[in-house]
């Protein structure tokens, strides 16, 4: 079983995927495919943290995450939580991957792209996606394992009989720099010209198309005054629109962006959901 931080950056991403799986479902498309370019184990145990250091940063990251999964109060939970509800056994433990959420809040059909660049972590997805009720019920089930760069073209996306293509690109962080050469290129980083290979991958896709986009970190002079507009830049020159930004703090930062279709009336409105949505 895969281990997981058990942070805010697990609830964002995941609340930011079932709200934008859910206005989806509700604009009656029926077969969703969903790549995953940074895939997590289908269930995660919760890495350890030492609460008796209470002023420890890992410690107070866990508390948001903490918070939500023993929320009592169930009559006002939100979509995200009641799906996380659904998969997992414990009080949200042991944490479902984003693969796992759409298999489960997803209603009608479903194919799934999954790319894993960690052998075992890999190995698991394998495991799940050849079970009984997971392959029958998934249109198109694949597993590419390596770097997710050299598994893009093998996506073949336009070629798969969707409705609506979901793309979570769910990387530690965005590098607003391009790394020197390809030996220094670190798998977990998102880069600029990262941007490009995206846009290459769709641009024969005729179906709608959503992206997000999650950066958790902004160490090495990447704040997220300089990396949003080098995100969003390569994406909006090929038709992409923002249509949310999600950001709880300096730090993190989860973007949607859509091609053929409009999801939200403006790019804050989603945000602000979230923040109250957090604050419960």
């Amino acid at each position: 079983m895969g281990m997981c931080k058990g942070n805010l950056g697990n609830l964002l991403q995941h609340w930011v995927l079932c709200e934008t799986l859910d206005l989806l479902m509700k604009s009656r498309f029926d077969h969703l495919h969903l790549t995953c370019t940074h895939s997590m184990a289908p269930w995660s145990v919760l890495e350890p943290v030492d609460y008796s250091s209470k002023h420890s940063p890992r410690v107070h990251r866990r508390r948001y995450f903490d918070k939500v999964r023993n929320r009592s109060n169930q009559s006002q939970a939100s979509i995200y939580e009641e799906c996380w509800s659904r998969c997992s056994v414990q009080q949200g433990v042991p944490y479902p991957s984003s693969a796992v959420f759409a298999f489960n809040f997803w209603r009608t059909k479903l194919s799934l792209s999954l790319c894993e660049a960690d052998e075992r972590t890999a190995s698991e997805i394998d495991g799940w996606l050849r079970q009984m009720e997971i392959a029958e019920r998934l249109s198109v089930g694949a597993l590419y394992r390596g770097d997710w760069r050299d598994q893009l073209a093998a996506l073949n996306m336009q070629n798969i009989l969707a409705d609506v293509h979901v793309i979570e690109l769910d990387p530690m962080q965005f590098d607003k720099r391009n790394p020197g050469n390809e030996q220094v290129r670190n798998g977990a980083i998102l880069y600029p010209d990262d941007m490009g290979r995206i846009v290459e991958a769709v641009k024969n896709v005729k179906r709608p198309i959503v992206l997000q986009l999650t950066s958790y970190d902004v160490n090495n002079n990447n704040s997220l005054e300089l990396t949003v507009p080098a995100m969003l830049a390569p994406l909006t020159a090929a038709d992409f629109v923002l249509s949310a930004r999600v950001s709880p703090n300096a730090q993190m930062v989860s973007l949607v962006l859509t091609r053929g279709l409009t999801l939200w009336d403006t790019p804050e409105s989603l945000g602000q959901q979230f923040n109250r949505w957090l604050q419960g």
